[in-house]
C-alpha cells in the first residue's frame, strides 16, 4: 500500500523546516513506495541497490544523489548493503534570499520556481554522481547539520541555514548536461534570472525574448516546453504569488506593500490572484501561519 508522509511528522525547528535523517546499513525497508509533501534529497553514502520512483527502476550505488520531488511514489529494494543520508525540506517555508541562485546550473531541480512543473522522468535516476572525497565532505556538512537542527538556540537555526545553503549552493553548481538539455534552451538562464530580480516591475513577452536572444514566437513555444506547459506572464504572476506568500509570512508589510513590493497593481487584484492559487485570502493566509505565542 502506496504511503503518504507529512513533513509534520517530524520534529523540526519552526524557524528552519529542514530535517536530516541517516541510514545505517540494510535498515532501510524494502519495497516501502510512498511520496510526500515536502523535498527530499538523498545521498547514498555505501553500498549499492535499487531505486523505484513512478515504476520506473534504476540501480544506486555509493557517491548516487537521488532527489524526489512532493508527490511522486519511491521506494527502495535490495537494501541488504545500502546506506544512505536523506536532506528533507519545505520548499515553500524557507525564506532566505535566493539573490543569483538561479544562475546555478541544477539549482532549478532543489527549488522549482514560478508553479514550474518538471518533468517526472528528470528524477528517475541519480542527479549526480559524487566522488568518495566529496561524498565524504558532504556527510559531514550533513551530520554538523543535523546536530544544529537538533539543538535549536543559540544562534544554531541561524548557522544551520548557512550549512543548508551551503550544500545546496555546492550540489546545484555541478552540471549533468543530460538532464539539464531535457528542460533547458539556450537563453533560459538569462531569462529566469531577469524574472527573479524584476518580478516587482512590469516586464513584457518581448523583453524576455530579447532576453534568450530569440523571435517571439519561437520564445513562447521553448518556454512552454521548458515550463511543462506554463506561458511566461503565468510564471511571472506564480514566482510574484510565490514571494507575497514568503513575505505575508515572514514580514509585518501590510498587504498593500506585499501587493507593490511583488509587482501588482493594486492590493485588491493581488488577493484575487493570490485566493484564487491558494484557496484563501492573505489575510488568512498570513493569520493561518502565524505562531501562537505562549
Amino acid at each position: 500500500m502506496r504511503y503518504h508522509a507529512k513533513f509534520t511528522n517530524y520534529t523540526v525547528p519552526a524557524e528552519l523546516p529542514v530535517y536530516i535523517e541517516f541510514v545505517s546499513k540494510g535498515r532501510h525497508p524494502e519495497n516501502h513506495i510512498h511520496d510526500h509533501n515536502f523535498t527530499e534529497i538523498v545521498l547514498i553514502l555505501s553500498g549499492e541497490g535499487l531505486y523505484e520512483l513512478e515504476n520506473v527502476r534504476c540501480k544506486i550505488k555509493a557517491g548516487d544523489l537521488l532527489i524526489v520531488p512532493p508527490g511522486l511514489a519511491h521506494g527502495y529494494d535490495q537494501t541488504g548493503t545500502l546506506e544512505l543520508v536523506n536532506l528533507t525540506y519545505e520548499e515553500q517555508k524557507l525564506y532566505f534570499p535566493l539573490l543569483d541562485a538561479y544562475e546555478l546550473p541544477l539549482f532549478e531541480l532543489f527549488f522549482p520556481s514560478g508553479g514550474r512543473r518538471l518533468e517526472t522522468e528528470l528524477f528517475t535516476n541519480p542527479l549526480l554522481h559524487l566522488t568518495g572525497t566529496e561524498v565524504e565532505i558532504t556527510a559531514k556538512k550533513l551530520l554538523q547539520l543535523r546536530n544544529l537542527l537538533r539543538n535549536p538556540g543559540h544562534g544554531n537555526c541561524f548557522k544551520a541555514q548557512g550549512i543548508f545553503i551551503e550544500i545546496i549552493a555546492f550540489l546545484a553548481e555541478k552540471k549533468n548536461e543530460k538532464v539539464i538539455s531535457k528542460w533547458n534552451f539556450p537563453g533560459l538562464g538569462a531569462v529566469f534570472e531577469l524574472m527573479h530580480k524584476n518580478f516587482n516591475r512590469q516586464i513584457t513577452v518581448d523583453e524576455l525574448a530579447t532576453a534568450a536572444y530569440t523571435s517571439k514566437r519561437t520564445f513562447l513555444r521553448q518556454f512552454k516546453k521548458a515550463t511543462g506547459g506554463i506561458p511566461p506572464m503565468e510564471y511571472l504572476q506564480n514566482l510574484r504569488l510565490q514571494h507575497a506568500a514568503k513575505m505575508l509570512y515572514s514580514t509585518d508589510y501590510s498587504i498593500s506593500e506585499i501587493a507593490i513590493m511583488c509587482g501588482f497593481c493594486d492590493s485588491s487584484h493581488f488577493s484575487k490572484c493570490f485566493t484564487h492559487r491558494h484557496r484563501q485570502s492573505p489575510r488568512s493566509y498570513r493569520k493561518s501561519r502565524t505562531p501562537v505565542s505562549g
